[in-house]
């Protein structure tokens, strides 16, 4: 019985050996974490640093107008000292920004602790004054993908407004957005603001795209034009067609017609013009060959027949009458005959030489002056997407 006593002693001496080591370090880390004095003071000294270099740069960005970093410095100070001071610049910040609803919530949250006084009166009129404009206006916020584009509103030729993501009050009605960031295209949205909800626009921006214009002109009608081998639209063209700038292979196909076979190049902006010529394979013929083919063996014919009567003058003699027959119609045969041939020639080489076009196939615009479009009207009306 003794000896399990004493068993049971070592062990519970050899457990407590094995923890104070864990107690000793739990009781110096406790003791390092305790600042003197002097290191707490130090410390309150570097926040008030920094509360100091923070009001500077919050005064510096609002001067500068950069009230959107002066507003986050401010906010930052609020945080770190809880004074309603800060409220009251926040407050005035936004009212710079046109933010109603944080102007009116900011100073609130000022009146609510803040003391009476004169600036407790100041801040009662921007209080007000934010109210009716927050009631008078609704929210706008404009976001992108990506970020960053310059936002004017109204007229392109106004200044910018902001970058995205933009957040500002507006007038309700229809509004112009432009949206602009370097290396993609351009957007033009048509929005309406309403009073009963804040208005949010959300675009995914393009990338861009070097355009340029193409015209395809051609003498025929219904032809096929092929860009880089896939088919484009019919002739004749409306007006250019928008497409990647560079070098581009062109061709105009239609059947019965020999194809026409480009490469062109497209500069940035700028209209290439194609003149696409087709020609029938097969010659039509009209009654120019017909009449012709007519004349030419009637003629054929005349010939022969004065030759023949030439050949049966030759047996009689010079002063019957018989004789003069004959000889008038070798003369008559010769002379109608060349006549008739040279006519019927000439008719089938017209008709071989002249444009064989027929009136349906033809295109009445083919050769006309085309204006070269502008790029910025272009780019209003969405051509050049």
């Amino acid at each position: 019985m003794q000896g399990n006593l004493n068993l049971r002693l070592f062990m519970l001496a050899a457990a407590l050996c094995a923890l104070w080591p864990s107690v000793a370090t739990s009781q110096t880390t406790e003791k390092s974490v305790t600042l003197s004095p002097a290191a707490q003071q130090d410390l309150t000294r570097v926040q008030v640093e920094r509360i100091r270099s923070l009001r500077k740069e919050a005064g510096r960005l609002y001067r500068n107008g950069a009230y959107e970093l002066a507003a986050q410095r401010l906010e930052q100070l609020h945080d770190m000292t809880d004074d309603p001071t800060y409220l009251f610049e926040l407050a005035v910040t936004y009212q710079q920004l046109f933010d109603w609803d944080r102007c009116v919530g900011y100073m609130g949250r000022y009146l609510e602790n803040s003391p009476a006084g004169p600036k407790k009166d100041r801040a009662r009129n921007i209080q007000q004054s934010c109210t009716l404009r927050q009631q008078s206006n609704q929210t706008l916020i404009i976001e992108t993908e990506p970020a960053g584009a310059n936002v004017f509103l109204g007229n392109r030729k106004t200044v910018i407004q902001g970058q995205t993501p933009f957040r500002a009050l507006r007038p309700t009605g229809v509004e112009r957005v432009w949206l602009e960031l370097d290396g993609y295209e351009p957007e033009i949205k048509d929005i309406e603001i309403r009073k009963d909800e804040p208005m949010r626009l959300r675009v995914i921006l393009r990338k861009r795209v070097n355009l340029g214009w193409l015209y395809v002109d051609s003498n025929v009608v219904d032809a096929q034009v092929y860009l880089d081998g896939k088919a484009l639209q019919l002739t004749p063209f409306d007006k250019p067609m928008s497409i990647p700038a560079g070098w581009h292979q062109i061709k105009v196909h239609r059947e019965g017609f020999t194809p026409a076979n480009e490469r062109v190049q497209v500069a940035p902006y700028l209209m290439s013009r194609v003149d696409a010529r087709l020609a029938r394979n097969a010659q039509v013929k009209t009654w120019r060959s017909n009449l012709g083919t007519l004349s030419l063996v009637v003629g054929v014919l005349g010939v022969i027949g004065g030759a023949t009567a030439m050949y049966l003058a030759n047996d009689k003699y010079n002063d019957t009458n018989e004789f003069e027959q004959l000889v008038g119609y070798q003369d008559l045969g010769y002379s109608l005959g060349g006549t008739l041939i040279g006519l019927g020639t000439g008719l089938i080489v017209w008709d071989h030489v002249r444009d064989s076009l027929l009136e349906s196939d033809r295109n009445p615009d083919y050769g006309r002056p085309v204006e070269t479009p502008d790029p910025v009207q272009a780019t209003e009306r969405g051509e050049t997407r």
